[in-house]
């Protein structure tokens, strides 16, 4: 009586699995995305080895024209940064400076934002540039050259 008791169980659990499979399976369910976090594009390398001197007591970097910055703790790019990051940036001389993956500072509706280019393309009126946060769901508007302020080269934690 006992060893049919659990033929039962194992039944039914194989008869519940197929159907929650089809049922996924017929709604475009990904078990990959599920199980796997979204891939993220690393930024394009801007410091080169030779640009960077450690020694005993400092490390220097050197990079033309940086910026140093600090970034609100809005956890739209957790976990590459958040509350006392400090960023180091540089002014792209071009859009085909921009490419997917930097994380990129901008201007929108007056409020800075730093999040990564996800996409590169042009429409009717230019090139445009599709930004995300590392830990948003949604893809932005567009956004065009002249609202990109920086791109980040660097994080110091």
């Amino acid at each position: 009586m006992e060893k049919s008791y659990k033929v039962e169980i194992i039944l039914i659990a194989i008869i519940f699995g197929i159907l929650l499979f089809s049922i996924l399976s017929l709604n475009n369910f990904s078990l990959t995305g599920f199980f796997t976090e979204e891939k993220i594009n690393a930024p394009s390398s801007r410091i080169n080895e030779e640009d960077i001197d450690a020694s005993d007591d400092k490390v220097v970097i050197n990079v033309k024209n940086p910026i140093l910055t600090r970034y609100a703790d809005s956890e739209s790019m957790a976990p590459l940064f958040g509350d006392g990051a400090i960023g180091i940036e540089i002014i792209p001389a071009s859009k085909e400076d921009i490419h997917v993956g930097d994380v990129v500072t901008f201007r929108r509706e007056g409020i800075l934002i730093a999040h990564r280019v996800v996409e590169i393309g042009s429409d009717e009126d230019g090139g445009y540039f599709i930004t995300k946060g590392d830990n948003n769901n949604a893809e932005e508007d567009k956004i065009r050259f002249e609202q990109i302020e920086s791109v980040l080269v660097g994080v110091i934690y």
